[in-house]
């Protein structure tokens, strides 16, 4: 009786879509590419293994860095956030006006290769953890989720509007949760597959837009309009922890979810 149960559950506990296996590589940006083992100096992620950038320069945050270092952990350059596991964390912006370009806002993205392809028609659940660094003066009203079967796709200084369409899901914020800066909220995003992408990026894939879209972006999304009204620190930046991509049972539209998780 035993071996027939074996027989039965052996193909499903080592099935590549297993239920519940995380496809995400250093997923909480604990291991660290480097022999020092500790970030030093501003868009480092590519110090957390597996973990690279597109275009930007997103940024990697370790307890190991000394106090006063703008990557510590909890207190950097961006804010005061302890990790919401181990002692590392990743940071990118996804809202702010770089004034070297005329109608571009600067964003920045973060990629990874996933242990294995995903398979045409599975349903999977991304999910991660995200917080405002309180230094930001504005608030993002959406993050997004971006699959590629290519890596030519994710190589320095591609345009992000090439990846437009190509299997991106854009979660919209909750301004209760845009706005945290205190607690870590947790992003779920439901996806299909259309079989054979291996990579993942997260980070905003909306159209650049132009001076005057951008102010009206300003009034809609400032965090304290009455109290500050200098240029400083006009940008959305947050951090994220705690990456996973797991197969789900359950198919159906996308599914956009979110839960709040104090420090």
């Amino acid at each position: 009786m035993i071996r027939l149960i074996l027989m039965v559950l052996l193909p499903f506990l080592f099935s590549k879509n297993a239920v519940g296996q995380n496809l995400v590589y250093n997923g909480s940006f604990e291991e660290n590419s480097k022999q020092s083992g500790c970030c030093n100096d501003y868009g480092m992620i590519e110090d957390a293994s597996g973990w690279f950038r597109l275009t930007g320069s997103a940024d990697l945050f370790n307890a190991c860095c000394q106090a006063g270092n703008m990557q510590n952990v909890p207190k950097n350059f961006s804010g005061f956030q302890y990790p919401h596991d181990g002692n590392a964390y990743a940071g990118l912006f996804l809202l702010m006006k770089d004034k070297r370009y005329e109608d571009f806002y600067y964003r920045e993205y973060i990629h990874t290769k996933l242990l294995q392809r995903l398979q045409k028609g599975i349903k999977y659940k991304v999910s991660f953890y995200l917080s405002l660094g309180e230094c930001s003066k504005l608030f993002s009203d959406h993050i997004s989720v971006c699959f590629a079967p290519e890596k030519k796709l994710f190589m320095e200084k591609v345009p992000h509007h090439l990846l437009k369409g190509i299997n991106v899901v854009k979660y919209n914020l909750n301004p209760s949760i845009a706005k945290d800066s205190v607690n870590w909220n947790k992003i779920e995003i439901e996806y299909e597959a259309k079989g054979g992408e291996e990579y993942l990026v997260i980070g905003s894939f909306s159209d650049d837009i132009s001076k005057g879209q951008f102010k009206a972006i300003l009034k809609r999304n400032l965090i304290y309009p009455a109290k500050d009204k200098s240029e400083s620190k006009k940008y959305a930046y947050y951090f994220i922890d705690n990456v996973s991509v797991v197969s789900v049972k359950q198919s159906g539209s996308s599914t956009l979810e979110s839960s709040k998780d104090s420090k």
